[in-house]
């Protein structure tokens, strides 16, 4: 009993991880995200910013905003929002 025990315990921790491979990502079509930018940036650009209050539950931008990027601010962060013109 031991040694079946020993011999799949060999036999299952001797597997090779798979190399990584230098191909695209699996949907080229999906848009790149937005790079995050300061609270200074988004106001230079016209924008304001939505704090988030935690929990995932908050929309990212009002009706008729549009949301320009995602901003660094505290541990939530936020969204930078623009009045669709």
């Amino acid at each position: 009993m031991r040694t079946l025990l020993l011999v799949m315990l060999v036999a299952c921790s001797s597997s090779v991880p798979p190399k990584p491979t230098n191909e695209p990502p699996a949907s080229p079509t999906a848009p790149p995200a937005a790079a995050a930018m300061t609270k200074e940036e988004c106001e230079a650009q016209g924008g304001r910013v939505n704090s988030s209050i935690g929990g995932g539950s908050q929309a990212h931008c009002n009706d008729g905003e549009t949301e320009l990027a995602p901003v660094r601010l505290g541990i939530e962060g936020g969204w930078c929002c623009q009045t669709k013109k």
